[in-house]
């Protein structure tokens, strides 16, 4: 899914990414064009300029239909443990601001109703989101046992948070895996909104809280 919003610095980056492949379709136009008024190329030759082009429309392609920005995701993933990464926990094992900023916005993705909690579908459409399908019968249960729920057993920010905070302390690399599926970088930083159905006032909100848990958070 392509981003309805962008950072700066992604925006340039596919400006001169579309730039230089304009540039290298040119290079290649006017070359097929001198080579017309020369003698004619050896098939190998000719081969080669139109693989060239071929290669140059196909990257172009790419970048405007959004599989450029999947690629690098995959690779983002691919790289965990290999990349150097920002830190997501404080010293006392707390999650960062940054993070907790990014957790909630993916949560507001997923949370259709705005009432501050995730619904059994708001959860499964998560967890699909996330993991490719849907979290077993024992996990919910799971879930509900160990994490901030509201008096209807939907999960609340707070529990998210917590599951989140619960995961990064054991498994660090499942909660970049979370974060780059959903369209961030390995500095916490959105770079393209690749989940959910976001409601871009959210951020600009401030919940009313839901639990009593909730206001002390």
């Amino acid at each position: 899914m392509v981003a309805k919003n962008k950072s700066g610095a992604q925006k340039k980056r596919e400006q001169r990414a579309r730039q230089q492949l304009q540039k290298d379709l040119a290079q290649a136009h006017a070359q097929a064009e001198q080579q017309q008024q020369q003698p004619a190329l050896t098939p190998a030759q000719a081969a080669a300029l139109v693989i060239r082009q071929q290669q140059a429309q196909e990257r172009l392609a790419k970048i405007e239909s959004g599989v450029f920005q999947q690629e690098q995701a995959s690779l983002a993933i691919s790289a965990i443990g290999k990349t150097r990464r920002a830190p997501l926990l404080d010293a006392d094992d707390a999650l960062l601001p940054n993070v907790r900023t990014a957790l909630l916005e993916i949560f507001a993705r997923f949370d259709d109703d705005n009432d501050g909690a995730l619904n059994r579908l708001e959860l499964e459409r998560f967890a699909i989101a996330t993991n490719g399908e849907k979290f077993e019968e024992s996990a919910i249960d799971e879930l509900k046992k160990s994490f901030n729920c509201d008096a209807e057993g939907n999960l609340t920010r707070t529990g998210f948070l917590e599951m989140y905070q619960l995961q990064t302390l054991s498994e660090p690399n499942e909660t970049w895996r979370d974060l780059i599926k959903h369209g961030y970088s390995v500095n916490v930083q959105l770079i393209r909104r690749a989940t959910g159905s976001y409601d871009p006032s959210y951020v600009n909100q401030t919940p009313a809280p839901t639990t009593a848990a909730e206001a002390s958070a």
